[in-house]
């Protein structure tokens, strides 16, 4: 069953009109051999881990990928390449603690603005 592990709701005023955004991410516990992947706001997480000394900085590394995925939007998969997306040591046990785990993988500027939000109403 789908946790909802956070959410965002964003307010831009424009002569145009105003548009709310509002971002969910989303938290499955899985069996799947990864440690984690995420997918848009989705966060699929390996369910072993749930109550592992590692769920804190698994969950903060693939929160950091929704927060990409908001702010590049579907063009993640072309700039992978050239942009530290996943970070560096892949393993959790290679993380000295949250702050390195979510340092060494590239996270969009504040004032970037997303490409992509789970729903947008435009009055």
């Amino acid at each position: 069953m789908p946790e909802l592990y956070g959410w965002e709701v964003g307010i831009q005023a424009t002569s145009e009109g105003i548009s709310v955004s509002i971002d969910p991410a989303f938290l499955i516990w899985t069996y799947l051999p990864e440690n984690g992947m995420t997918f848009g706001n989705v966060i699929l997480a390996h369910a072993p881990l749930r109550e592992n000394g590692y769920r804190n900085l698994l969950l903060a590394h693939e929160f950091t990928h929704v927060k990409q995925f908001q702010s590049l939007g579907v063009w993640i998969y072309l700039v992978s390449p050239f942009l530290n997306i996943e970070g560096g040591d892949h393993e959790l046990g290679g993380w000295i603690g949250l702050q390195e785990c979510t340092t060494t993988t590239w996270e969009p500027p504040d004032e970037w603005p997303a490409l992509w939000h789970f729903l947008t109403l435009s009055f």
